[in-house]
């Protein structure tokens, strides 16, 4: 049996739900741990207590990276995207989990304020960023033990002045 629960509202207004099974009070807290990690990505302290320590996370994007141990996801992974947007902000916008995994779609607001590595540093630009991603997490007695990152370099580039992309007649994104 699966249940949908309204965890939040979104900014436009919309419900965030997440997905619940027969497992109940399980899927409740595996649910939660991807989403209040992203909303807290500076808060070290938290991001220990979520994830296991031989945790490994991947960008699935362009840079492939991949970061193993809870000191390179720190430092390197959720430390990137601090220094080059301080102001950093996540959106969470929905929440599902089932079995052992979790996926969170969010948003990631933030001013480009210092330097970002996307595969060759990029220069400041005083630009904002409004990235849709996808992040899955696979759980583990409560805490997070491997993550994807998903999303699409070329709209953070456009955004940030590095890539100009034009809309098609049917809307669709087009490099120029």
């Amino acid at each position: 049996m699966v249940d949908e629960r309204v965890v939040g509202t979104a900014p436009d207004g919309r419900p965030w739900t997440t997905l619940m099974t027969n497992e109940g009070e399980n899927m409740t807290q595996f649910g939660e741990i991807g989403s209040t990690v992203l909303e807290n990505a500076h808060d070290e302290e938290l991001v220990r207590r979520l994830f296991t320590e031989d945790h490994v996370a991947i960008e699935t994007c362009a840079t492939g990276y991949r970061y193993e141990g809870i000191e390179e996801v720190i430092h390197r992974e959720f430390g990137r995207w601090v220094a080059a947007f301080p102001d950093l902000a996540v959106a969470v916008t929905n929440v599902s989990a089932s079995g052992d995994l979790e996926m969170v779609e969010a948003i990631g607001t933030g001013t480009h304020q210092g330097l970002f590595d996307l595969g060759g540093d990029l220069e400041p630009t005083g630009l904002s960023m409004n990235l849709p991603f996808v992040s899955v997490y696979r759980i583990e007695d409560g805490r997070a033990t491997h993550s994807r990152h998903y999303w699409d370099d070329a709209v953070i580039m456009n955004q940030l002045g590095v890539l100009e992309l034009k809309r098609s007649r049917v809307g669709a994104l087009e490099l120029t």
